[in-house]
């Protein structure tokens, strides 16, 4: 598949997921607030708390137990509706993400093997010694063609 076909396809999963969250969410919101979302003012909480008698105690407990009911009843309710709006997106983007081939990438090039410089400078072989007695009778050559340079530091007059 080529790479402008998975683009086209990556940006139609992609609107059609937000088209999805923007329809079914609104309209799961709008009709959360209808008749299955419970509070503890509304007309059935009203008559079940009231419908709870005897002692302090006894009472207290039974409408701790209805409020907490209605809690969680109405957040697994939410939860439920959560779901309905982002799954279906999310499950569009995980199955495009394994299902759609990869487009193919240029082989990659080998790296260079990393050097100081020349071949006769990174000579494994050469004695640390032989190097740097080289290197000194080098620079004692570039020295004496040089001749006095000015406003060079004391060690190079």
């Amino acid at each position: 598949m080529a790479a402008s076909t998975r683009t086209v396809a990556k940006w139609a999963v992609t609107s059609a997921s937000f088209l999805w969250i923007a329809i079914v969410g609104w309209l799961q919101i709008t009709a959360m607030f209808g008749t299955d979302m419970q509070t503890h003012s509304s007309d059935q909480v009203q008559q079940r708390l009231s419908d709870c008698s005897g002692t302090f105690r006894q009472r207290y407990e039974c409408k701790e137990a209805i409020v907490l009911g209605v809690q969680r009843s109405s957040a697994w309710l939410v939860l439920a509706r959560l779901l309905l709006i982002i799954g279906p997106p999310l499950g569009a983007a995980v199955a495009f993400a394994y299902l759609m081939p990869k487009p193919k990438l240029p082989p990659r090039r080998p790296r260079k093997p990393k050097t100081a410089g020349t071949a006769e400078d990174d000579a494994d072989d050469e004695d640390p010694d032989v190097w740097l007695e080289r290197t000194r009778m080098q620079m004692e050559e570039i020295r004496a063609n040089e001749g006095p340079v000015k406003n060079a530091p004391r060690g190079r007059r």
